[in-house]
């Protein structure tokens, strides 16, 4: 109602990506799957997990020495 939403490009590479669908010929696509769901760890995951934890852990840190306003942490992601 607000927004027009993602482009249908960005969420066609998204689901190849995770691989819920397949290109076909003349610019069809066909489902793989009911649930997009991304599995497996890639060496990106992995990455972004090490960074969420360093965030928290000197977040977490900060406001156990309390050397100064405490902190709040929080992530926004968009891939």
């Amino acid at each position: 109602m607000h927004s027009r939403g993602i482009p249908v490009r960005a969420m066609l590479d998204e689901l190849t990506q995770i691989d819920a669908v397949e290109r076909l010929e003349d610019q069809r696509v066909r489902a793989k799957s009911r649930i997009p769901i991304l599995t497996g760890m890639t060496g990106g995951a992995i990455e972004v997990i090490g960074e969420r934890t360093r965030d928290l852990l000197d977040t977490l840190t900060n406001n156990l020495r309390r050397t100064s306003k405490p902190l709040f942490e929080g992530t926004a992601s968009c891939r």
